[in-house]
């Protein structure tokens, strides 16, 4: 398998994409953007293979984030690496926005991620020390957050950190609000890749592609 690798996140307010030699990134873009990452992604792709002055058939390794995020941004991302494996005959990973986060925040003890919904709830995800996963993915409001913080103060980081604190009053207190990566990078995703090849794991036993979705989605059928 050729040691280049292609990653790339559509899935929350921004798109980035980056070429990397193993963990070493060659090329990256990122452009925070609330919407237009179907139109922004591919120009970015071809930018960083330029830029890395490789080919798409060079690439031995596609990787995306499943989510959770906003519902188009996940389907567009999913649906580019699937063509590009397709068309290349490469294997993808696909990796959540939550570990993306935490990837990028590595502190001294436990570290919350905190995604925004646009709703009144929050993608979070607990993390021990070290980037150890403490708790599954789970969409939840403030006072099921409060409820389930760990006593010692914990380090949070993600795009709706900032909302969470303040919805929570004093008890935010109990949060200590990283200055660090709020969104996913696919720099980042590089190196999580890089590091899961180099403890073995096989490319071919790689899952599937599938979304993490934390909840339905904002949409109902119309009505008769």
């Amino acid at each position: 398998m050729s040691e280049f690798i292609l990653t790339f996140d559509t899935a929350m307010s921004a798109c980035s994409a980056s070429v990397a030699r193993g963990a070493v990134v060659l090329a990256r873009r990122f452009e925070i953007m609330e919407r237009g990452q179907a139109e922004a992604l591919v120009p970015m792709i071809a930018d960083v293979l330029a830029e890395a002055g490789l080919g798409a058939e060079d690439i031995g390794l596609i990787v995306t984030t499943l989510g959770p995020g906003a519902f188009t941004g996940v389907r567009i991302g999913i649906a580019t690496a699937q063509g590009l494996a397709l068309a290349r005959g490469v294997p993808v990973l696909g990796l959540t926005t939550l570990e993306a986060v935490a990837a990028a925040n590595r502190p001294a003890g436990p570290l919350l991620v905190v995604l925004e919904t646009k709703r009144s709830d929050y993608y979070v995800q607990l993390f021990g020390a070290g980037g150890d996963l403490a708790a599954a993915p789970r969409a939840m409001d403030h006072a099921a957050i409060r409820d389930a913080l760990p006593d010692d103060t914990t380090a949070a980081v993600g795009d709706g950190a900032d909302r969470l604190i303040a919805a929570l009053g004093e008890d935010g207190a109990r949060l200590r609000r990283l200055d660090g990566a709020d969104v996913a990078d696919a720099a980042v995703l590089a190196a999580m890749a890089a590091q899961r090849l180099s403890s073995g794991a096989d490319p071919a036993c790689f899952p599937p592609l599938r979304p993490l979705y934390l909840r339905p989605p904002d949409v109902r059928a119309p009505g008769r």
